[in-house]
Formats: C-alpha cells, structure tokens, sequence
C-alpha cells in the first residue's frame, strides 16, 4: 500500500504555535519521506470606498506586506532542520482560508498541520482559520499547540458517539492509526444532557470494534458535563499523545444549532486533534443497537 502521508501542507503566522506546526511538519515528514509546503497568506486589507487610498497606493501597501512577510518567513524558518527533506515555502495575498484549501488542492495535500491557539477564548484570525479548515477541508487536518514527534506517538484516541454514520468513515481513520502502531483507545463522552446506561454504552463500542476486527483496544466510558471537558481530562490523565475525531463540517444553522465539538477540541484541547471530514451518507440509519 502506497504511503498515505506524501504531501504536508504547514500555513504559518509566525507564531509559536506555528513554529510547533512546523516542527510537526518536519518530523512526520522525515519518518514518511513526504514533502512540506509552508504557507503564508498576507491579508488583503479592504479599504472600502470612503478610503483615501488610490489603487496604486493600496498595491504598494501589499506588495510591501509581501516583502516583511518573506523577510520574516527566512527569519521563521532559519532554525528548522530541513536536512533531507523537501521543503518549499511561498507567500501569497488574500483570505487565509480561501488561500489554504487552494495550495492544498493545487500540491494534493494529503495533511494539513496547524498550530492551535489555545483556551484563552479570544477567536483570533489563525483561530477562527483553524476552525474552518476543521469544518471545510477535504484532507485531514492536524492541530497542535507544542511540537508532536511522529516517533513519540505511542497511545492513541478515537473519540466518537460510536452512531452507525460515524462507522463509514473509520476505514480511513484506521489506516492513518495504524500508522502509528499505537495502543488504541476508543472513548466515548457520556454528557447529561445525552445520557445513556453504560453497558449500553459499552456494547455499542464493543460491536464497533468486533465490526472493523480491531482486538487490541482499551475502552472507556467518561462521564463529564460536557464532551470538550471530559476529552480533555481523558487525554491529560491517561497521557494520549493523539487523538482522532471525525467532523460532520455543518454549515449554516445546523452548525449554529448542533456546534462542532471538533472544532473546539481541535483549537483548544491541549492533545493534537488529527480529525477527518466524515463521509456523507444519504440516510444516516441511527446507532448500532446492541443484540
């Protein structure tokens, strides 16, 4: 089987947490032989039209953004060890987002790496970014706030309700664990406001796991006041160097309505998120009900 990591795909803000992306970056690269593009987008700053720029005066205003941001960039990327990997960077102008899935599209990204930006609540610009590549990329996307060294994984997470329609998706999600050859845990957050018996609980994950042959696991039922808050105490106590979750990538109300616990884990938990947009499935057909 072909490797399934050969493209890494890094947007940088210059920031410590960026600087944990990279180095991310560098090490998975190194163990897969994959490639790296470093990704800077200048913001293109709307004037509006009661501006007193001209044209000519909002161009040189970006063209010289562009020049501090690859001056910065040689700057950021100076004590990285790149040897033996291939490692490109470019700079580009326009909405961060939008620039983001179209280099990954453009050098087929297989991951992107993020740095997330913490709990402080603050939805800075790189923040919110994160969020919507969580929700909208068609790659899975990594997030981490220190570096995370491919060869220091050894326990992983799969987080889930453990539904049928989350079960189309875990064939993909299994390939990039095995990867790893860690010691798997699948979990489940059991809330008040979703509450539900734990041996039911418990026979679900069971018939999950029977489904897709997977015998060396360790399950567990966390019960907390919401889902963020019972992952991250799971990670911090059982010492989870990664952890695997799936994302729906609502839009509009539902979004609004349902949230992402995908979204908040991947910008502030403090384990890397690697979550992976689900496949859509017609008629989403319930839980898997225990016999």
């Amino acid at each position: 089987m072909p490797p399934l990591i050969n493209t890494i795909l890094v947007p940088v803000d210059f920031s410590s947490f960026s600087e944990a992306a990279a180095k991310t970056a560098v090490s998975f690269a190194r163990h897969l032989q994959a490639n790296v593009l470093l990704l800077h987008v200048v913001r293109i700053v709307d004037y509006g039209s009661s501006s007193l720029f001209v044209d000519s005066e909002e161009d040189s205003h970006q063209d010289l953004a562009e020049q501090v941001a690859n001056t910065t960039l040689k700057h950021f990327i100076q004590p990285l060890d790149f040897e033996g990997i291939n490692v490109t960077t470019k700079i580009c102008s326009g909405q961060i987002h939008s620039k983001i899935k179209e280099a990954s599209e453009e050098i087929g990204a297989d991951i992107i790496i993020m740095g997330a930006h913490g709990k402080s609540g603050f939805d800075n610009l790189m923040g919110s970014t994160t969020r919507r590549m969580i929700r909208f990329s068609k790659v899975p996307v990594l997030t981490v706030h220190q570096e995370l060294r491919f060869d220091n994984i050894k326990t992983i997470a799969f987080a889930s309700s453990f539904h049928q329609e989350y079960t189309f998706s875990f064939p993909s999600i299994y390939q990039f664990m095995e990867m790893f050859n860690a010691e798997l845990f699948l979990i489940k957050v059991i809330t008040p406001k979703d509450f539900e018996p734990s041996y039911y609980t418990r026979k679900i994950i069971e018939d999950f796991a029977k489904g897709f042959l997977i015998k060396d696991y360790n399950p567990q039922i966390i019960n907390a006041v919401s889902v963020e808050d019972g992952l991250d105490w799971f990670c911090s106590e059982y010492g989870i160097d990664l952890l695997f979750m799936t994302t729906h990538g609502r839009r509009g109300l539902r979004r609004w309505i349902k949230g992402s616990y995908t979204e908040v884990a991947g910008q502030q938990s403090s384990c890397p998120v690697f979550s992976i947009k689900m496949m859509k499935v017609e008629k989403p057909k319930g839980v898997i009900f225990p016999q």
